[in-house]
């Protein structure tokens, strides 16, 4: 609710509201009204979309669908499984991770939004940006001593 003057903002300036309600919490329907993409991680798909349990691909792909419901589109990611795409319209699609030895995760869901809304940004539509964001934050959190961002051009 703090953030919807900036929600606003956006939408008027044409942008996408892209949001990650962490820690989880109901939302009313104003801000529900200007989000483009909701973008939650395991613990806030089980909360927002009333799922027991998210932590394969397959069911960030059933959160996401149920999001989608509620949402023009949602991203829901299952840690090292991956990330799942789902929108209003149906389109959806499961990224699996890349396997590999994590060094950290702290930062990751950052790196996954960010890296999405980059390749949105590019002219990328929302279904096909999953798959870079998801490698983008494979490459940050498998990093032995991580640079803080990825480039643009490796997002």
């Amino acid at each position: 609710e703090d953030n919807l003057p900036a929600a606003r903002a956006v939408k008027a300036a044409g942008g996408k509201v892209l949001p990650t309600p962490a820690p989880a919490r109901t939302l009313s329907a104003e801000p529900i009204a200007l989000i483009d993409i909701i973008i939650v991680n395991a613990i806030e798909a089980e909360y927002l979309a009333g799922v027991p349990v998210v932590d394969t691909l397959d069911g960030a792909l059933e959160a996401a669908r149920l999001l989608a419901a509620r949402f023009p589109a949602a991203i829901v990611t299952a840690g090292g499984e991956g990330a799942a795409y789902s929108s209003r319209d149906g389109e959806a699609r499961a990224t699996a991770g890349i396997a590999g030895k994590v060094a950290s995760t702290h930062g990751a869901g950052d790196e996954i939004v960010g890296s999405f809304a980059a390749a949105l940004a590019r002219g990328e539509p929302a279904e096909g940006a999953t798959a870079p964001a998801n490698a983008a934050v494979t490459r940050s959190s498998h990093d032995a001593e991580p640079r803080g961002r990825v480039p643009p051009d490796r997002a």
